[in-house]
């Protein structure tokens, strides 16, 4: 955390001298989403949340610059899903799948940007996978089943173009077991699962 503290230090002396430097403020704000990486990690959460949210209006800022830029396109979709995540291990149900859903917006972006990006491809099965754990949670087990599958499809598809790629067969199992376990779950019990 030390490390971290200085180079965050390091970064935000540099950027606030050139604030006009896209590049030092892309910078700015992953080292603000190290920052609450790490305090995440502690499940110091609040504090998560303040650096989450400084990195999201640096990347907010960014993309009102330059709204085609897919790198900041991408980063802004991290930004929301990063506090999704936070506001949904706080407990929150409805704040997180707000930021999914504004994070969905900006994958497809970069994603349709690049069909063939399998690194975008991946990055809406993510999201398409937290949307559904937040909507099982909520009690909508169909439509967050129904974005399991989304993600699923589309990891299927990255999948069958790299059949020699192990990890992505494990993340395709991986996915298709919770799936199939929300489904029994709900079947058994005809009660959501958790997320």
């Amino acid at each position: 955390m030390r490390e971290c503290r200085l180079w965050h230090t390091i970064i935000e002396r540099v950027a606030s001298q050139d604030p006009s430097n896209a590049g030092w403020q892309r910078d700015l704000a992953d080292s603000h989403d190290d920052m609450a990486d790490m305090l995440s990690a502690q499940r110091e959460f609040e504090a998560a949340l303040r650096d989450y949210r400084v990195a999201l209006n640096i990347r907010e800022q960014l993309v009102a610059k330059d709204a085609e830029n897919s790198r900041w396109q991408s980063d802004l979709a991290l930004s929301h899903d990063n506090i999704g995540k936070v506001r949904l291990a706080q407990g929150d149900l409805d704040e997180p799948l707000r930021a999914f859903r504004i994070a969905l917006a900006g994958r497809e972006k970069v994603a349709a940007k690049d069909p063939n990006n399998a690194g975008a491809q991946r990055n809406l099965t993510s999201i398409h996978v937290a949307i559904g754990g937040a909507l099982i949670g909520q009690g909508q087990s169909g439509p967050g089943l129904a974005a399991h599958q989304t993600a699923l499809a589309i990891l299927d598809a990255l999948a069958a173009k790299e059949p020699g790629n192990a990890v992505l067969q494990k993340e395709l199992q991986a996915l298709q077991r919770k799936i199939n376990e929300a489904r029994r779950e709900t079947t058994v019990t005809g009660s959501s699962p958790k997320p």
